[in-house]
């Protein structure tokens, strides 16, 4: 089983998101959002993109927004019986 992690790129990528369509980008927790990038390149499928969304509320447009994310934003851990390898 493969778990990803969202490495610099990917902090880098969602940080100009973030300051691309957000109301108030200072208010927006990085880490928070590479936990839900974590979290959605966790249930997609190898052929599936991943997907996050900013509500509509928090963005400058007052429409949803959503990011997709590159494979490359992740280093993907190998892990075998629980433990990383």
């Amino acid at each position: 089983m493969k778990i990803p992690t969202a490495n610099d790129y990917c902090t880098d990528f969602i940080q100009q998101w973030i300051d691309k369509v957000a109301h108030l980008p200072e208010r927006h927790n990085i880490d928070a959002w590479k936990t839900q990038a974590e979290q959605a390149a966790c249930n997609a499928l190898e052929n599936e993109d991943i997907v996050i969304e900013m509500r509509w509320v928090a963005t400058s447009t007052l429409h949803t927004e959503t990011l997709k994310i590159p494979r490359e934003c992740f280093d993907w851990l190998e892990l075998v019986d629980g433990v990383n390898l």
